[in-house]
C-alpha cells in the first residue's frame, strides 16, 4: 500500500492552488478508507493532519477512533460499568413499592386499593418483581426483604 500522502498527492493533481483541491483528496481518502478494515472512525470536521495520522494508523492494520469519538466511547463505557447491577437495582420503583407492602404482609388487593391499581396490575407487579430477584414465594420474599432492610423484623 501506498503511503498516505502519496493518496493526497495523487488526488491533488497538478492544480494544488485549485479551489476543488480539498474536495478531491477527501474522495480519494474516503474511498481508499472504506477499503481498509478495522475501525476508522473521523469526523468530517477534522484537521488535515488528523486525517492524515488516521490513515497511516489505519493503513498499518492498527485501529483508529479520532480524541472526540473516544471520549465519547470511553464516558458512555465508564457510566454503564461503574459497578454492577444487583436483582434490587434491577426493580422499577413501583415494584419495589409492591415488595416492601408484600413484605409487611399486605394483600394483593390491599396494596392494589393503598395504591389505587388494579388487583391485575399489582400482580403484574408482583409476578415481575418476584422473577427479578428470583424468589418463588411470600416467605422468600419476606427474607429477602429483611436482607436488603426493606422492613424491620
Amino acid at each position: 500500500m501506498k503511503p498516505a500522502a502519496n493518496y493526497a498527492n495523487e488526488a491533488n493533481g497538478a492544480q494544488t492552488n485549485s479551489l476543488m483541491r480539498p474536495i478531491r483528496v477527501i474522495g480519494v481518502i474516503c474511498g481508499w478508507l472504506s477499503r481498509l478494515h478495522g475501525y476508522k472512525y473521523i469526523l468530517k470536521d477534522a484537521p488535515a493532519s488528523q486525517l492524515l495520522y488516521a490513515i497511516e494508523t489505519v493503513q498499518k492494520g492498527e485501529k483508529y477512533l479520532s480524541p472526540v469519538v473516544l471520549k465519547k466511547v470511553v464516558s458512555g463505557y465508564v457510566k454503564n460499568s461503574q459497578r454492577p447491577k444487583t436483582s434490587y437495582d434491577r426493580l422499577s420503583d413501583r415494584e419495589r413499592e409492591v415488595l416492601k407492602l408484600l413484605a409487611e404482609g399486605l394483600s394483593v388487593k390491599e396494596i392494589a386499593v393503598r395504591l389505587n391499581l388494579s388487583v391485575k396490575t399489582v400482580d403484574v407487579h408482583k409476578y415481575n418483581l418476584m422473577r427479578k430477584i428470583d424468589v418463588h414465594d411470600r416467605a422468600e420474599l419476606i427474607k429477602y426483604a429483611i436482607q436488603k432492610k426493606l422492613i424491620a423484623v
